[in-house]
C-alpha cells in the first residue's frame, strides 16, 4: 500500500561512537559528574542506545539532535531517581554526584512540559532494561507520574496565587497617590510575591511532606495569603481590611515584611528550601516565581499527555456550575469588585477555576461524609447480621485492614525533630483520609443493601455480603474517590488496585452501581468515576494479569491456548491475612508480580476456581434469588451523565459478577457466570468503541455507511478475533479498522490523516499509535522473534491484516468482497470463530455530544444550549445579538424553521448605527477561545493540541 510505509529511522545513519561521546561530554562538562556517576550513566545509556537509534522519529519532532537530547535527559533522570534508592551506599554515591532534575533539563536545553510529554515513550521502550537493572519496582521508584501531577497542581496553584496577589497588592488606578508610592518601589512588590511563594514551599516541606495533594496545599495557600494581607504595609495594599472579623486572632510578626528586613527573610527561606531539596531528584518548585524561566515551557498536559504510564488519564480540572465565590482563590475580578477599597465583594457570581472546583468537591466530603459515623449504621448492621452468619465483625475488620493498606501509617521516625513532625502530619493526613473512605464505604454499602432487600423482599444478602472481592472493590472505589477529591499527587490510580489486590476488571464491575447508589456524589466525582471506567475498559482490563482473562478462558475456551501462552491469567487475590501482616509491619502490601506470572494449561483451572474470593465453600451452589444490583450493559460517557438505551440489554446480578467464573448464573439461562460477565463486558466495550468511532467519523467528515462498517468490523473482531485485543488498547484496533474500511471503500484517506485527527481526540495518547504490542514467539516474522512493541503501521501490516482478512468479505455493499484484494497481502492467521458469538448489532443510539463542529475549515459550532447556560454566557443587554437553536420562542417550531428564523434574525432585525463599542465589557461576543473554553469545561479536559507536528514515524501519504 502506497501510504503504509513506516518511516522509522534506522541506526544506519547514526554514528554510535559519536552519540556516546556527546552523552559523555554532557555528563562531564554539562553536569560535572564524577567518574563513578559518569560510568553508571554510560552503562545505562549503552543498554538503551539501540532503542534511541530505532525510535528517533517518534521522539520530539523526529530529528536526531532533538531525540538525543530527550534520550539523554531520560537516562539521567532514571539514573537519578533509581540509583539513589537502591541502598544506603548507592544513596551516598548519588548524593556525591549532586545533579538535580532541573540541572538535567537545563543541560539538555529542554523544558518540563516537553519532558513529561515525551517521557512515556522512554518508559514503554526502556521498561525491560530498567527492570533488569533496577528491579521489578523500577516504575514506582521512578515517580514520573507523581512528579508530573505535582507539577500540574503547582502550576494551577501558582496561577491562582499570582491572580490573587496582583488583585490584592497591584496598584489601583483609583488611587493615584498609592500608585505612585507602589511604583516607586517595584522591587518590593516583586520580593513580596516571591516571599509568599517561598513561604508556601516551606509549609509544604515542613508540614505536608509527601502528601502534596491539591486541596491540602490550597488550604495552606489561603493561610499564606492571610499572612501577606496582614503583613504587607498598608501603602502597598489594594484593599482595606476595615476591622474584618476574618483576621481576628491572627498573629502579627513585627518587621516580617518591612522593606528593610524582607531581603533577610528571603535569604532564610531560600537557604531552607535549598537544604530541603539538596541532592534530590525533585523539581525545584521555585521555577514558578522565577521570571522568564525557560524550564516551564509552553502549552499544557492535555488529553493523554497527562498520562505518563497509562496510570492517570488527565488532570480532572472540571468546573462546577457558576456559583458565588468570595475567596482569593476565585478567578480575577473586574476592578469594580473592590468597591470602596474594601477586601472582597459580598457575592461575586463567576465560573470556577480548577482549584476552586477542587475545593467545592472537598466541601462535599467535609459536609456530607465527615459527619457520618465511622461504624456501620443500625440499618446496615441489620443486613450484616441477617446473613447465614453474622458478618458484621468481618466487614469492620476487613475495612480497617484494606484502608490501612491504602493509607498506611508512617512508622519510621527520624532523629531530627522536623522530620518527626512531618511524620506526625503524614499520619494525621492518612487517618483523616481513612475515616472519609470508611464512612463513604458504609454509606454506599447500606444503600446497595437497601435496594437489594426491597427487590428480594428479604434481608438475607449472604451471597453479596460474604464476597471478599466485592468488598475490596467497594473499599477501593471509596478510597479512590477520596484521593480524587483531594487530588493527591503521590497516590495516583491504580494505587488502590495494587494495595487491595484486585484488578481493573474487578473494579469495573462496581463503578456504575456505586454512582447510582450515592445520589449526593458531586458531578466532578461522577465524571471521575465514569472517566476511570473508560480507562479501565480501553486498556487496563486487557493487560497481563487481568482477572478478565480468568473469565474469558471459561466463556471462550478456544482462546485458552493463546491466554496461557502469553501468561495473561491473573494470580489469586492475596489473602486478607497477608495484607494485614504487612500493614502491621508498617510496609505497603505486596502486589502479585504480573510480569513474572506464567500459567500453564494444567493449573488454569485451579486459578479460575480461586478467583471469587468468597468466604463460603467454593462448591456451594449460587442459588439465591436474582439481584436487583445490576450492571448496565452499556458505557456511560464520562463527558455527560446520561444513560444510554437499555431496553434490549441483558442484565446480570452483581453477585454473579463476583462469583467463580465456572458457577451457573443465578439468573438462569444455562450460562455460567463467566459467560454472562463477558457478555456484559463486551457490550460495554462496544459502547465505548461506538462513542469513539462516532467522534472520529464526525472529525473526518465521513459518511454514515463508513461509520456502520467500522463499527461492524470492530464488533466482529471483538467476537471472533478477540486475541487481537490482548495486551493492547482498543483505540489501536479502531484506528486499524478505519484504515482497512477506507481501503475497501476506495476512500482517499491515509493512515497519516487518521492519526492526525486521532491526535485531536480528548483521549489521545501518543503511545497508542507509537507502541503496539506484538508477539512473534509462535512464528518468525520479518526475521524477528519474541515480544516487542512496534508502531501501529507495523502492527497493521504484520498482525492486524492477516488476522481479519476473512472478516472483510461481508463489509460494504454487494461488490465489497472483490475490494478486499486491495488490502495488503499476508499469510492468514485465524483464531477460529468462538462458539456462541453474538450477531453484529447496528450502530447504537448515542447521546448528543455538543457543541459539535459543523465545518471542517472554520471554527463553527452548533449546540442546543440550555437557557441556564445561555444566561451564564450572555448578558441581558447583549442577548438580542444572539439566536440559539433551542431558544424557547414561538418563532421556532422545528429545525428547518429554527435555522430560517436564525438567518432572518441575523440578516434583518434591528439596525446598529455607529461603531461597535468593543470596550463595553457587557457585550458578550463569542470567540473561538470561548468555544474552546466551553468544550474544556464540558469535557473536563483540554482537547489535544492540534498544532503538534506529526512524528515522521507515521506514514506519509
Amino acid at each position: 500500500m502506497e501510504d503504509m510505509k513506516p518511516s522509522v529511522a534506522t541506526s544506519g545513519g547514526t554514528d554510535a561512537d559519536a552519540v556516546e561521546a556527546r552523552f559523555n561530554a554532557l555528563c562531564k562538562n554539562g553536569l560535572s559528574l564524577d567518574e563513578k556517576a559518569c560510568s553508571n550513566a554510560m552503562k545505562l545509556f549503552k543498554e538503551t542506545k539501540h532503542l534511541l537509534t530505532s525510535n528517533v522519529s517518534s521522539i520530539g519532532s523526529g530529528t536526531l539532535e532533538e531525540a538525543e537530547r530527550f534520550w539523554f535527559s531520560f537516562v539521567l533522570y532514571s539514573l537519578k531517581q533509581l540509583s539513589e534508592k537502591v541502598g544506603e551506599n548507592t544513596q551516598q554515591e548519588s548524593d556525591e554526584s549532586g545533579f538535580s532534575f532541573c540541572q538535567i533539563l537545563r543541560a539538555t536545553k529542554l523544558n518540563i512540559v516537553d519532558f513529561f510529554k515525551e517521557l512515556p515513550q522512554f518508559v514503554v521502550k526502556a521498561g525491560p532494561v530498567l527492570r533488569n537493572m533496577y528491579g521489578e519496582d523500577w516504575e514506582t521508584r521512578l515517580e514520573g507520574k507523581e512528579m508530573q501531577a505535582n507539577f500540574v497542581y503547582l502550576s494551577l496553584l501558582s496561577n491562582s496565587y499570582k491572580r490573587a496577589f496582583w488583585e490584592l497588592f497591584l496598584t489601583s488606578d483609583a488611587n493615584i497617590d498609592k500608585q505612585q508610592n507602589a511604583t516607586s518601589s517595584p522591587d518590593y512588590i516583586s520580593e513580596c510575591h516571591r516571599f509568599g511563594w517561598l513561604l508556601f514551599l516551606a509549609l509544604r516541606v515542613h508540614a505536608f511532606s509527601r502528601f502534596k495533594d491539591l486541596v491540602t496545599c490550597a488550604n495552606g495557600f489561603v493561610s499564606i495569603l492571610a499572612i501577606l494581607i496582614i503583613h504587607v504595609p498598608v501603602r502597598f495594599r489594594n484593599f482595606k481590611i476595615n476591622d474584618s472579623p476574618h483576621f481576628d486572632s491572627l498573629i502579627y510578626f513585627e518587621g516580617l515584611m518591612e522593606e528593610k528586613s524582607l531581603s533577610s527573610s528571603l535569604n532564610i527561606l531560600e537557604k531552607d528550601y535549598d537544604d530541603a531539596i539538596c541532592n534530590k531528584g525533585d523539581l525545584d518548585e521555585r521555577v514558578f516565581v522565577n521570571d522568564e524561566d525557560s524550564l516551564l515551557g509552553l502549552g499544557s498536559f492535555s488529553g493523554g499527555a497527562m498520562n505518563v504510564t497509562g496510570i492517570k488519564r488527565k488532570f480532572d480540572s472540571v468546573a462546577s456550575p457558576t456559583k458565588s465565590i468570595s475567596s482569593p482563590l476565585s478567578p480575577q475580578r473586574p476592578p469594580a469588585s473592590h468597591a470602596n477599597g474594601v477586601l472582597g465583594p459580598p457575592n461575586a457570581k463567576m465560573a470556577a477555576t480548577p482549584v476552586s472546583a477542587a475545593m467545592t468537591t472537598a466541601k462535599w466530603l467535609r459536609s456530607v461524609i465527615c459527619p457520618l459515623p465511622s461504624k456501620p449504621s443500625a440499618e446496615l448492621q441489620r443486613f450484616l447480621s441477617s446473613c447465614d452468619k453474622d458478618v458484621t465483625n468481618d466487614v469492620i475488620c476487613r475495612a480497617h485492614i484494606i484502608l490501612e493498606a491504602i493509607f498506611p501509617r508512617n512508622q519510621v521516625c527520624s532523629v531530627t525533630g522536623s522530620l518527626q513532625s512531618v511524620n506526625l502530619m503524614d499520619n494525621i493526613w492518612m487517618e483523616q483520609r481513612r475515616l472519609e473512605a470508611l464512612k463513604l464505604y458504609y454509606r454506599v454499602l447500606e444503600a446497595m443493601c437497601t435496594a437489594e432487600a426491597q427487590i428480594l423482599h428479604a434481608p438475607n444478602l449472604t451471597s453479596l455480603l460474604t464476597n471478599e472481592r466485592f468488598h475490596r472493590c467497594m473499599l477501593a472505589c471509596s478510597a479512590e474517590l477520596v484521593l480524587a477529591t483531594h487530588k493527591t499527587a503521590t497516590m495516583l490510580f491504580p494505587t488502590v488496585l495494587e494495595r487491595t489486590g484486585i484488578t481493573a476488571f474487578d473494579l469495573s464491575k462496581v463503578i456504575e452501581s456505586f454512582i447510582r447508589h450515592e445520589e449526593s456524589l458531586p458531578r466532578e466525582l461522577r465524571r471521575h468515576l465514569n472517566s476511570l471506567e473508560e480507562r479501565l475498559l480501553e486498556s487496563m482490563v486487557w493487560d497481563k494479569g487481568s482477572s478478565m482473562y480468568n473469565s474469558l478462558i471459561v466463556a471462550k475456551p478456544a482462546l485458552s491456548a493463546e491466554i496461557n501462552h502469553l501468561g495473561l491469567l491473573a494470580e489469586p487475590m492475596p489473602p486478607l491475612d497477608a495484607i494485614a501482616t504487612h500493614v502491621n509491619f508498617g510496609s505497603t502490601p505486596p502486589v502479585p508480580s504480573l510480569q513474572k506470572h506464567e500459567t500453564s494449561t494444567g493449573n488454569a483451572g485451579s486459578l479460575i476456581s480461586g478467583q471469587n474470593g468468597d468466604v463460603r465453600s467454593p462448591m456451594r451452589p449460587c442459588t439465591e434469588l436474582r439481584s436487583v444490583l445490576v450492571e448496565r450493559n452499556a458505557f456511560t460517557s464520562p463527558v455527560k451523565d446520561r444513560l444510554l438505551a437499555l431496553n434490549n440489554l441483558k442484565k446480570a446480578p452483581l453477585q454473579s459478577a463476583f462469583a467463580s467464573p465456572t458457577r451457573p448464573n443465578p439468573g438462569g439461562g444455562g450460562e455460567t457466570c463467566a459467560e454472562t460477565g463477558i457478555s456484559i463486558f463486551f457490550g460495554k466495550i462496544n459502547k465505548l468503541a461506538a462513542v469513539r468511532i462516532n467522534g472520529m467519523v464526525e472529525r473526518l467528515q465521513l459518511s454514515q455507511q463508513i461509520r456502520e462498517s467500522v463499527y461492524s468490523l470492530f464488533q466482529k473482531i471483538l467476537n471472533q478475533r478477540t486475541s487481537l485485543f490482548f495486551n493492547r488498547h482498543i483505540d489501536q484496533i479502531i484506528l486499524c479498522c478505519f484504515y482497512v474500511v477506507a481501503k475497501i471503500f476506495q476512500l482517499r484517506l491515509t493512515f497519516k490523516e487518521i492519526i492526525c485527527n486521532y491526535r485531536k481526540q480528548p483521549q489521545c495518547k501518543p503511545q497508542v499509535f507509537q507502541s503496539v504490542f506484538v508477539d512473534r514467539s509462535s512464528a518468525r516474522r520479518n526475521g524477528r522473534t519474541g515480544q516487542d512493541n512496534v508502531d501501529i503501521i507495523a502492527f497493521y501490516n504484520e498482525i492486524f491484516v492477516p488476522s481479519i482478512k476473512p472478516l472483510l468479505g461481508e463489509l460494504g455493499s454487494a461488490g465489497t468482497t472483490t475490494r478486499t484484494s486491495r488490502v495488503a497481502e499476508a499469510n492468514n492467521s485465524n483464531d477460529g470463530t468462538c462458539p456462541g458469538s453474538p450477531k453484529v448489532s447496528p450502530f447504537p443510539s448515542l447521546p448528543d455530544m455538543s457543541p459539535k463542529k459543523v465545518s471542517a475549515t472554520h471554527n463553527v459550532y452548533v449546540s442546543p444550549l440550555r437557557t441556564s447556560k445561555m444566561d451564564a454566557l450572555i448578558s441581558h443587554s447583549s442577548r438580542s445579538y444572539y439566536a440559539c437553536v433551542g431558544e424557547s420562542t414561538r418563532a421556532y417550531q422545528r429545525p428547518s424553521k429554527d435555522l430560517t428564523a436564525i438567518n432572518n434574525h441575523l440578516n434583518g432585525g434591528r439596525k446598529i448605527r455607529g461603531a461597535l463599542n468593543f470596550d463595553d465589557v457587557d457585550v458578550g461576543l463569542v470567540s473561538d477561545s470561548m468555544v474552546a473554553n466551553s468544550l474544556y469545561l464540558q469535557n473536563g479536559s483540554c482537547a489535544s493540541s492540534s498544532g503538534a507536528p506529526l512524528k515522521s514515524e507515521q506514514p506519509e501519504s
